[in-house]
Order: structure tokens, then C-alpha cells, then sequence
């Protein structure tokens, strides 16, 4: 594996790992201080209320859907030994290299 090597030491190791959790802590910082501000004081997006609330359930679930259903998809179509090898084109995955990408993308934008 490409790590074998760096992980093999314990120095190696202490480094990637703690290069890992500077960089999980760096990148989850948006959330975090967007966490932190009381609900009354975050500005209303788009003039808040159900609209939005609304569309963002939509967008979560076509997301959901989207995600499990390109899996399923896939899953599937490895399952069967005909297909070895072969590249995943059917159902979602002939509109869209990776769907579940996509799926995802729409979860977190809800």
C-alpha cells in the first residue's frame, strides 16, 4: 500500500496522524463557528421560513434517493459475474460518471 512505508514507524505514524487531525479540525472550522451563533442572530436566508425549509427537505431527500438508488444500482451490477470488469452504464449511471457524487452534493447543499 502506498502508506505501508510512512506507517511502519511510530514517528511515521504520530506524523500522518497528526497531520490528519490538523486538517479535519482546519476544514470543520466553518461549521463549527457557523454552529456556534445563536438561531436569532443568523441572518434569514431568502426571507427564511417554510419555503426554505421546504426546499431544503427537497434537495436532502433527491439526494438520499439519488445516493442509494445509483449504490443499489451498482451493487447490482457487480453482483453479476457477466459484468466483470465492464464499466457501470445502467440506470443512473449512464446519465452521470458518478451519480452518487451528485447524491451527495445534494444532501449537503440541503
Amino acid at each position: 500500500a502506498r502508506l505501508q512505508k510512512t506507517l511502519s514507524s511510530p514517528s511515521g505514524a504520530f506524523g500522518f496522524w497528526s497531520i490528519s487531525f490538523l486538517w479535519g479540525a482546519l476544514v470543520s472550522l466553518p461549521h463549527t463557528i457557523a454552529a456556534a451563533v445563536p438561531l436569532a442572530a443568523r441572518p434569514a436566508l431568502l426571507g427564511g421560513g417554510a419555503v426554505v425549509t421546504a426546499a431544503s427537505l427537497a434537495l436532502v431527500t433527491a439526494g438520499l434517493v439519488l445516493e442509494t438508488l445509483a449504490d443499489a444500482q451498482k451493487f447490482a451490477f457487480k453482483s453479476d459475474a457477466a459484468n466483470s470488469g465492464k464499466f457501470c452504464d445502467v440506470g443512473v449511471w449512464q446519465l452521470s460518471q458518478h451519480p452518487n457524487y451528485l447524491g451527495n452534493l445534494l444532501v449537503w447543499t440541503g
